[in-house]
Parts: C-alpha cells; sequence; structure tokens
C-alpha cells in the first residue's frame, strides 16, 4: 500500500508468517490419510447409517463382505441386508435407540448375495449433533457365523449324550429295551 511523505512516496506492506498453519494443514492431511486407510484397511465390517436406515459410509471389509461395490452400497437401506424374520424387530430396536441414544450390541443374520445366511454381532454407537439428537450411526461387525455353528453343535452333542444317558437309566429296569446311538446304531441293555 502506498505512504505518501512530502518529499517522496513509499510502499508500505504488511507480512505475516503462515509457515504454521501450512505445516498444521499438512499435518492435519497427514493425520486423515492416515486414519482414511486405518478405517478402509479394517477387518471388521465397518458403516455409517443414517436416522432412517441409509448407508451412508461402509469401509472396504464392509463392501467385500456383501459382495456389492461401495458406491451401490452408499444410499441404500441397511434393512435390505437383512433377513425379512428380522426386520421388525431391528426397526423397534432403532427407533428405541434413536430415542435413548446409547451404545449397545446386537446379533442379527443377513443373507448375502450367494444366498448364504450369516450371522453377524454389531457395536452400533450414536453420532449426536450439538442437541444430543443421533445424526448418524456408526456400526461396527464381526461375522459370528463359525462361532454360532460351534455353539450350536456343542449343545446337540450334550442333548444327545443326556438323552442316551437318560435312556441308558430307563433301560436298567427294561431289559428289553434298545438305546440307539446318534450313528444310528443300536445296543441291547
Amino acid at each position: 500500500f502506498p505512504i505518501d511523505m512530502p518529499d517522496r512516496r513509499l510502499l508500505g506492506g504488511i507480512c505475516l508468517d503462515v509457515t504454521a498453519q501450512h505445516q498444521a494443514a499438512a499435518e492435519l492431511a497427514s493425520s486423515e490419510e492416515r486414519y482414511r486407510t486405518n478405517v478402509q484397511k479394517q477387518s471388521d465390517l465397518l458403516c455409517r447409517i443414517s436416522a432412517d436406515g441409509k448407508l451412508t459410509f461402509v469401509n472396504d471389509a464392509f463392501s467385500r463382505y456383501y459382495s456389492r461395490p461401495k458406491g451401490d452400497m452408499e444410499g441404500a437401506s441397511i434393512f435390505d441386508l437383512m433377513v425379512v424374520e428380522e426386520r421388525q424387530s431391528i426397526l423397534d430396536t432403532l427407533s428405541d435407540f434413536l430415542a435413548n441414544p446409547r451404545e449397545f450390541d446386537f446379533e442379527n443374520t443377513s443373507r448375502l448375495m450367494d444366498g448364504q445366511l450369516r450371522y453377524q454381532r454389531w457395536m452400533i454407537t450414536p453420532i449426536t449433533n450439538s442437541s444430543g439428537e443421533v445424526v448418524e450411526i456408526q456400526a461396527v461387525g464381526r461375522d459370528i457365523t463359525m462361532q454360532r455353528e460351534v455353539v450350536e453343535q456343542l449343545e446337540l452333542g450334550l442333548r444327545e449324550r443326556d438323552l442316551v444317558t437318560v435312556t441308558q437309566h430307563a433301560s436298567l429296569d427294561r431289559p428289553d429295551l434298545e438305546v440307539t446311538d446318534h450313528d444310528g446304531g443300536a445296543d441291547r441293555l
């Protein structure tokens, strides 16, 4: 800016060192990139859901799990990924969650593109605005199908063992009874 003096004209200016702001912006960008990479490389299923049940974000693991491109999933209804029999229960849970925001976990069943039924456990976290209203839901999930199947097999084995034991005890008074084991064979007591 010009400065008029009686005997001459000067040019003046203000110099501001913005090095710190540029360094902070570069560090922030680097931190955001590390965060984005961590989220995308997670093995857990990660998504964000709007209050009306639309997917607003899915990570790579979520996209791979459901065999759908991320672009096709974002904006789609989360309820389309769930088995029909569980939708009403989950809608009721979502309604309660929106009225009483809190962290919680639950299990549900999904049908994948190839028709497989899979079980997941989800940790749900509310994302709220300054008024405390839920604006988004963050969900982190894991496939628990194998664990569920192992537990079911163990429970079945225990029930079969208990049935054979009860039948054997009941047969002690009746030697003419046969006990059939789980392999289809029969033993005379």
